[in-house]
């Protein structure tokens, strides 16, 4: 075997990963040169320097009855499994601040998406009806703007026939409005059983 090969075995060497053949060549080089015999001493010194810095140590004795302290909020479920082996499911029972509040988020943002819904729906119906006035919409005006000159000027008389009719076409407008979205409410509904329907 040449020098340079068994320098680069030798960690192999003292470790025993070579095979028989080899190790006897190694053997019979490290007789005859010293050189190699010196950088064998020197790395068996050195693993030897390594082993001394990783002493085994043993586990303190109240480290179980900690980690047993700890798993005492938690609840244990052994199950069975093929051969007598077991498996031991650790499941917390406990839930933190943080979980809970995500928790009644859920339910907060699934109530601020139903109140969406039902505004979408009715806001419209009630914002046509306050705002019609003679089949047009009207923006309304505050009563701030109004001043008391305004008031003063204009006279209070009685009630007119036409005042009448005025009231009964309001009426009549606003109940076609109540009956075109009562149309638009049943043919949703309609549609939505429809589809129940084909899906079963």
């Amino acid at each position: 075997m040449k020098h340079k090969s068994v320098e680069r075995n030798l960690a192999k060497y003292l470790a025993g990963e070579l095979s028989p053949p080899e190790k006897a060549k190694i053997e019979s080089h490290l007789q005859i040169c010293t050189e190699c015999e010196r950088k064998l001493d020197e790395i068996f010194e050195f693993e030897k320097s390594l082993q001394s810095l990783f002493i085994p140590h043993r586990a303190p004795q109240t480290l179980a009855q900690e980690i047993l302290s700890k798993i005492e909020k938690k609840e244990v479920l052994f199950e069975p499994l093929p051969k007598g082996h077991t498996t031991i499911v650790v499941a917390s029972t406990n839930h933190t601040w943080f979980q809970k509040f995500w928790k009644r988020l859920h339910y907060v943002f699934f109530l601020l998406i139903l109140l969406g819904f039902i505004l979408f729906w009715i806001y419209p119906l009630f914002f046509s009806l306050s705002s019609l006035k003679k089949g047009k919409k009207t923006t309304s005006k505050s009563f701030t703007s109004l001043n008391k000159n305004s008031l003063r000027k204009k006279k209070v008389l009685s009630p007119s026939p036409f005042s009448k009719e005025k009231e009964t076409k309001r009426v009549s407008n606003k109940s076609k409005i109540w009956n075109q979205y009562e149309k638009n409410l049943n043919k949703a509904l309609d549609f939505c059983y429809g589809w129940k329907k084909n899906e079963k």
